[in-house]
């Protein structure tokens, strides 16, 4: 089970959200009287009223069940929602256990599993507030004791996960921007979240262990702004940027000064790397051995997606940014394409394909720098792929390089002309000098 807490003042607006007609709702425990929005308010204002210091009496609990454990009884839910009320001190408190229907229409998409809300008046019924602190942790606790209790499927405890997990939110967004670009409803390809994004940099960049510099060059590579500091009383600190997201060390596994050192063994001296810190601080990129980089292709972002995600990106990997390990993919839709119609298609964009053999490819900018975007050999091993992927222009470009592809896979491709000898020649030393521009 995945627990969610949220904290309110308003009685009212809570009840009438969580007995809205068409969420299927019903009040399944608790030891209220009412039973409507109306009586509910009435009745929990009534005792909160006692103590009108408490400005936020409202507490929400939401229980959701893995989808794995099916449909979950009322019985079961209720004994649930029970244990986790009482286990968080709220003994002697009003509540009210909500059931919804999976089909909630406030979503774009059926939930796959059973949650069901509680309604808690944080204030006694003889007037004295309940001491909140940590709730979140121990509701995580009290959850994992009752997953077992009642045989249901265990979840992983959030300090035993590798990364934190997409938000139901943005698992929606997601699938709805995928749905909205496949019928043409939206012009932008979809996109992992940033959070993600800088969650798999992170992870990859300090897979083998390396030393403060290392770690640092890797991820400005990446197009990550690193920005670690020591205070003067020498407290360790980070923070990262990517795209238009910033955020602290803190707030990712095992992302912050401290962590990054304790358990991603990242090396660091301050004798030795104070250069490297004052550099990073003022932006100024580090420099590395070219071997040491990480390039967004080595990295698998799909596999940071929720299983709910999968399916769908997996179908659709066109519809991402080929910087998602997706070049081979590109090439290979390129190769199969007309490229006359994809050109022509293009034709306004200042991008241009190629497919010189049937084991080459090209894509160039034409209307800037003129340089070329990313190129494909295929040989008895598999593809070789050579792309520049270091912005976010150039990602976009290769974006509308897979969208013209998609665009135009239903029109008629008429067969390729057959090549002469001195153009198959001319190939053969494209191939043996395969270096990009």
């Amino acid at each position: 089970m995945i627990g969610h807490i949220e904290h309110g003042s308003n009685f009212g607006g809570l009840f009438r959200y969580l007995l809205a007609p068409d969420k299927g709702a019903r009040i399944i425990a608790g030891n209220a009287a009412g039973r409507t929005p109306k009586e509910l308010t009435q009745e929990f204002n009534n005792c909160a009223d006692q103590r009108r210091t408490t400005k936020k009496p409202v507490k929400h609990l939401i229980v959701s069940f893995s989808p794995e454990d099916g449909y979950v009884s009322d019985e079961v839910k209720t004994r649930i929602a029970k244990g986790a009320v009482e286990e968080l001190g709220y003994t002697y408190n009003q509540y009210v256990v909500v059931d919804h229907h999976r089909d909630d229409p406030g979503h774009d998409w059926n939930h796959d599993h059973d949650h069901i809300h509680i309604a808690v008046n944080m204030i006694t019924l003889d007037g004295k507030r309940v001491d909140d602190w940590q709730d979140k942790r121990k509701l995580e606790s009290i959850l994992r004791e009752l997953e077992r209790e009642e045989n249901l499927t265990l979840v992983a405890p959030s300090n035993e996960r590798k990364r934190k997990a997409l938000s139901h939110g943005q698992v929606q967004r997601i699938k709805r921007e995928i749905s909205e670009y496949q019928t043409g409803d939206r012009t932008d390809a979809p996109t992992i979240p940033q959070m993600v994004k800088l969650q798999a940099a992170i992870d990859a960049c300090c897979k083998d262990r390396p030393n403060l510099a290392t770690m640092v060059g890797r991820l400005q590579h990446l197009g990550v702004d690193v920005r670690p500091t020591i205070s003067d009383k020498g407290r360790k600190r980070i923070s990262y940027a990517i795209g238009d997201l910033q955020v602290r060390g803190s707030k990712l596994h095992n992302g912050s000064f401290p962590k990054l050192i304790k358990e991603r063994g990242v090396g660091f001296n301050l004798d030795r790397d104070k250069m490297v810190l004052d550099a990073a601080v003022k932006g100024e990129k580090i420099i590395i051995p070219q071997g040491k980089l990480v390039k967004w292709s080595d990295i698998d972002l799909v596999s940071y997606l929720p299983e709910a995600l999968k399916k769908d990106i997996e179908a659709n990997l066109l519809f991402l940014s080929p910087e998602i390990n997706q070049r081979e993919k590109l090439a290979i839709a390129v190769l199969n394409s007309n490229p006359d119609q994809v050109n022509t298609y293009l034709k306004n964009q200042g991008i241009r394909v190629a497919v010189e053999s049937d084991s080459y490819i090209e894509i160039k900018e034409t209307s800037g720098h003129k340089f070329t975007l990313l190129k494909g050999l295929r040989d008895d091993r598999g593809w070789e792929i050579e792309s520049i992927i270091n912005d976010e222009y150039t990602l976009k470009l290769l974006d509308l390089v897979a969208e013209a592809i998609k665009k135009t896979q239903h029109l008629k491709i008429e067969p390729k002309p057959k090549r002469s000898h001195r153009f198959q020649q001319s190939i053969k030393k494209k191939e043996r000098g395969f270096e990009l521009e």
